[in-house]
């Protein structure tokens, strides 16, 4: 029975990932949904090509160059601003699902928990514990929460850092204190 549940509310938040998708007007920072269907009981989606995410460029490339830190920046805050714009969070800013297009533009992706933030909050969920924000924590969901987790995700790229999930130094970057944090190996 917990299968079937955990199988029911995958789908459910599937099927919202492609409404939210559906309904979001086109952004040349946000990555395209073009179609979605369902066959033998799996959900597709058909999304612009991109090369690969942030998280696979850094598992080869250890040094970012700061252009590249910057283009990043500039290309998902604007795709945040139209997010923002539209009363739209995110709520799972990480490497991991900021990609790169074969031009070398950025677009967010994964809108699986994205929130409209004209609806109730009850059915939230958080994103990754390594990039989430204070103020999800204490279950207040406001916009601020993606600046938070795209700052985390700057950090995280320009610095090439293993993140703590949890513990003293989770908890300083929540404080605004930067801890001394191991360097990933070469």
């Amino acid at each position: 029975m917990f299968s079937d549940h955990k199988l029911y509310w995958g789908r459910k938040r599937k099927l919202k990932e492609v409404e939210r998708l559906e309904k979001l007007p086109r952004h040349p920072n946000c990555v395209q949904l073009y179609r979605a269907w369902e066959e033998d009981g799996h959900l597709f989606l058909q999304i612009e090509l991109c090369e690969f995410s942030l998280a696979k460029y850094t598992l080869t490339h250890h040094f970012v160059p700061e252009e590249m830190v910057w283009n990043v920046l500039t290309d998902i805050t604007l795709a945040l601003k139209h997010l923002h714009d539209r009363d739209v969070m995110h709520l799972d800013i990480k490497l991991d699902n900021i990609l790169m297009t074969k031009d070398g533009s950025f677009k967010l992706s994964d809108f699986g928990i994205a929130l409209d933030c004209s609806q109730m909050l009850k059915d939230a969920l958080e994103g990754d514990p390594k990039y989430v924000a204070p103020e999800l924590l204490s279950e207040k969901f406001t916009k601020s929460a993606d600046i938070f987790s795209l700052g985390i995700s700057m950090l995280e790229l320009s610095f090439d850092l293993n993140l703590p999930q949890h513990g003293v130094p989770w908890q300083r970057l929540r404080e605004g204190r930067i801890p001394h944090f191991r360097v990933r190996c070469k």
